[in-house]
């Protein structure tokens, strides 16, 4: 049984992950360790996560026959008596031909599965504190076992407490691997919530007159620092390269200017090129940074701003 689980966890793992230059390690508490092949002085965790709407669908994912025993209401586990919605309904095949059969209805919102990822991300964070301390850093790959975001159009919700536990937990990154439009993909969580932070920064620099003051002394950068630490303290550096350029590292990732451009830059699994680092005193209040994040918006369809198809995108080091 443990080895099918380890057989489930790696196919997953490689929706997400080439295993061409990393020297895999399976493991407990993260499931997987990673090292370059040319370097085993480095390393780094993995952890993999299903996502189901609840205890009862994961019962009816994972043991054998639940989903007949549902249907006739028998031999149910005590915590999923009188959970599950059973109803007549009615099939038509390609030809015409119409049967009637039980079915289960799952009338649950959208707003349950974004809280579900939280509760995942959180459980998972608390675990984290005691994994392996010689990886570098663990990353969470959350595989979404509901039907919720294939079936979504085009209305998702990004929460402010969704914000708060993918920011506050002890994970570099959070990969969500879903199924939009008949297409598998994977998602990074924090590197979409910086991405439509700057798109509401655009927004909300016309109507804030503090906004516009504070962009008179600082830069972009500095502002996107001041909301990372917001979120948590220690969840953002900033260094001079060349000793000149001002750079924004968080989680796997750079943000600065270049050239008058912004510059979004994904950095290479177990690179670290922090150099010179700078202290900054934040200027922004507790305050103005809430006025901020609660600038009305849609927050529409915003975890699929960046996304990578697991067919044709792998991370490798």
């Amino acid at each position: 049984m443990k080895t099918d689980r380890k057989q489930e966890e790696k196919a997953i793992l490689k929706k997400v992950y080439s295993l061409k230059h990393f020297n895999c390690i399976e493991a407990e508490q993260p499931d997987f360790i990673f090292h370059k092949h040319s370097d085993n002085s480095k390393c780094f965790g993995i952890e993999i996560t299903n996502l189901y709407l609840s205890e009862g669908w994961a019962r009816l994912s994972n043991i054998p026959n639940y989903i007949e025993n549902v249907l006739e209401g028998e031999n149910l586990d005590k915590r999923d008596e009188g959970f599950f919605s059973v109803r007549e309904i009615e099939l038509t095949s390609p030809e015409g031909d119409k049967q009637q059969q039980k079915g289960i209805i799952d009338n649950s919102p959208l707003t349950l599965l974004i809280k579900n990822i939280e509760e995942c991300i959180k459980k998972k964070s608390e675990k984290q504190k005691s994994y392996n301390s010689d990886c570098m850093y663990h990353n969470l790959l959350i595989y979404d076992q509901t039907d919720y975001l294939h079936k979504t159009e085009n209305t998702v919700l990004l929460t402010d407490s969704l914000i708060r536990e993918a920011f506050n937990s002890g994970f570099c990154e959070i990969f969500l691997i879903t199924t939009r439009k008949d297409k598998e993909i994977f998602i990074p969580l924090k590197q979409n919530i910086f991405n439509f932070w700057l798109s509401l920064g655009k927004s909300y620099h016309t109507v804030s007159k503090k906004f516009r003051d504070y962009f008179t002394k600082n830069s972009i950068v500095i502002f996107m620092y001041e909301l990372l630490r917001f979120y948590k303290e220690n969840s953002a550096v900033l260094y001079l390269h060349n000793e000149k350029n001002l750079v924004l590292k968080f989680s796997k990732y750079l943000f600065f200017v270049k050239n008058k451009k912004l510059v979004f830059q994904v950095l290479a699994e177990l690179d670290d090129p922090v150099e010179n680092k700078i202290e900054h005193e934040e200027e922004l209040m507790d305050d103005q940074i809430n006025k901020f994040i609660n600038y009305p918006h849609t927050k529409i369809d915003l975890i699929f701003s960046s996304f990578f198809s697991t067919d044709d995108h792998k991370i490798t080091i």
